[in-house]
């Protein structure tokens, strides 16, 4: 084997295991942080936290959505989880009327889709509706509540992005 050859072989395995080792550090990082591009949430790098079942209104929760309600969004055939914010849970109030959602009064904005008006009424125990105030963001409005048991993580915000 010529030098040549040995070079080229040598910067071949190197360049190999270096990709190896940057790909399983984005594996492992994926675990931990999510980076968020989507104005329904603050644009930024949040940390992924172990969900203790205790929730909050407000707390960001992580949850893979229903495949039936992916084709209404961008998001179709993705890998990718939703992070939204929890609206309502256990006992709550939630309205829909005059194409707007309201949960214990409080309006969360409009609704775009016919689907989501399978939900009105008071939010079961095991249940939790994620919204957003922000306009046209695919969230509870589209596909309802979930089951407590879907939710795998929380997150917390530790950068924002300012643009």
């Amino acid at each position: 084997m010529d030098i040549r050859t040995r070079r080229f072989n040598l910067i071949m395995l190197s360049t190999s295991i270096f990709l190896a080792i940057i790909f399983t550090g984005l594996h492992i990082l994926s675990k931990i942080y999510v980076i968020n591009v989507t104005p329904s949430i603050p644009l930024g790098i949040y940390k992924l936290e172990k969900f203790d079942g205790v929730l909050k209104k407000g707390d960001l929760v992580v949850y893979e959505v229903d495949d039936k309600y992916k084709n209404l969004t961008s998001i179709k055939r993705t890998m990718f989880k939703s992070v939204k914010p929890v609206a309502a849970f256990y006992e709550d109030k939630v309205e829909i009327k005059d194409n707007r959602i309201y949960v214990n009064g409080e309006d969360y904005g409009e609704i775009f889709s016919k689907v989501s008006s399978n939900f009105n009424g008071k939010m079961k125990e095991d249940e939790v509706l994620t919204l957003s105030k922000v306009r046209g963001t695919f969230d509870g409005r589209y596909y309802g509540a979930i089951k407590k048991s879907k939710i795998e993580k929380k997150a917390r915000l530790i950068y924002e992005f300012r643009i």
